[in-house]
């Protein structure tokens, strides 16, 4: 996830998170996550949170699961 994809997921939260209780990341095939992608998960997870919702990943590697531990969302 980098700065050409990250705004797909942000557009997608934006469009969705508040309708829907709990958010599913497929993180799938995702191997690294720059600064533009740890930017709008941060930004995701307070959309789904202000909606009363959660953020949930699914299928994250070793390395991003370990993201989102060191940036609070793990």
């Amino acid at each position: 996830m980098d700065r050409d994809s990250a705004p797909q997921l942000l557009d997608a939260a934006a469009a969705h998170g508040a309708a829907s209780y709990r958010t599913v990341l497929d993180l799938d095939g995702v191997t690294i996550v720059g600064s533009s992608g740890v930017n709008t998960l941060l930004i995701t997870h307070r959309i789904a949170r202000s909606a009363g919702g959660r953020l949930r990943r699914a299928a994250p590697s070793a390395s991003v699961a370990r993201l989102f531990q060191i940036v609070g969302l793990g």
